[in-house]
């Protein structure tokens, strides 16, 4: 079974006071009431910053009144460095003892204030309580972020599905266009049929060309895939057409101009003028990748 101050180990406390006994007495007392942990000691504030700096400190004990830096100070030097601030702090002091020191030191950053001489039970009970409350917040970090790497992985794999999904749909749609065409070509050309025939023939493949469905299905999962990407590309250009919209989407998705042609079903022509437009709405300078801007947005 876990012992249940099993977070004290190899946990190690700073110890500043410019007074030898204080200090002592403190080292005297974590080494008979807390063995696993390590304690290291300070005679003023800028020798403690020289400790921080180069040794794990996981809670600081600091006296006020010291000589060359004093304990407010060392306190918010701490609190500068991004590597330090979050280094629990406990006020330690005789000196400044009024409630508008407390509040000072609070405000600069200590995680407590006791007044000396403190009980050697409550000063165990306050160390031990700040490192439990420490232990706790890193695991609750560390869930957190393996929730949000599994979360991450989740999506990028459901993205990867979609995306495959919608590439052998477009694909689809593309291959059937195709053979629309050629058919309705075919019809177009035949002699031999009735003239009446071949008109409804194509009358009726024209509307099976591009379905609306095959559309929104896309968008819909296109826009799971990238949420943003036709929202930005309307703030910057609202006034580009539907299926200028479209041909964008295309392109983002990696469609090449063959792809894009059959889907949508337009001439090498119409997507010339189709990009054209595009460029001009969006004020591309000539050189500038459509494909790159598209894909950056």
């Amino acid at each position: 079974m876990q012992n249940k101050n099993s977070f004290l180990v190899d946990k190690v406390l700073l110890v500043v006071d410019d007074d030898p006994a204080n200090r002592m007495t403190i080292v005297d007392l974590m080494l008979q009431q807390m063995p696993t942990m390590s304690v290291l000691v300070a005679n003023h504030g800028k020798q403690a910053l020289q400790i921080i700096a180069k040794k794990q400190v996981d809670v600081v004990l600091l006296d006020w009144e010291m000589p060359v830096l004093n304990g407010l100070e060392t306190l918010q030097e701490i609190q500068r460095n991004n590597n330090w601030k979050n280094i629990p702090v406990i006020m330690y002091t005789g000196a400044m003892t009024a409630s508008r020191n407390l509040e000072q030191a609070l405000e600069q950053g200590a995680v407590d204030f006791l007044r000396k001489p403190a009980d050697p039970i409550e000063l165990l009970a306050r160390i031990q309580s700040i490192l439990y409350q420490k232990q706790l917040e890193q695991e609750r970090i560390a869930i957190e972020k393996e929730l949000l790497i599994t979360q991450q992985n989740f999506l990028q794999k459901e993205v990867k599905m979609i995306r495959q999904e919608l590439n052998s749909n477009l694909l689809l749609l593309a291959h059937k266009n195709k053979v629309l065409l050629e058919i309705k070509e075919r019809c177009e050309t035949e002699t031999e049929n009735p003239a009446m025939l071949v008109r409804h023939v194509a009358r009726h493949i024209d509307k099976l060309i591009v379905e609306d469905n095959y559309w929104e299905d896309f968008m819909d999962k296109f826009n799971k895939t990238d949420p943003l990407f036709i929202k930005n590309l309307l703030a910057r250009t609202p006034n580009l057409s539907s299926n200028e919209v479209r041909v964008c989407s295309l392109i983002r998705f990696g469609m090449n101009n063959k792809d894009i042609m059959n889907i949508i079903n337009i001439s090498i022509e119409g997507i010339k003028k189709s990009r054209y437009r595009i460029r001009k709405k969006l004020s591309l300078e000539t050189g500038t990748s459509l494909e790159k801007y598209l894909m950056n947005l």
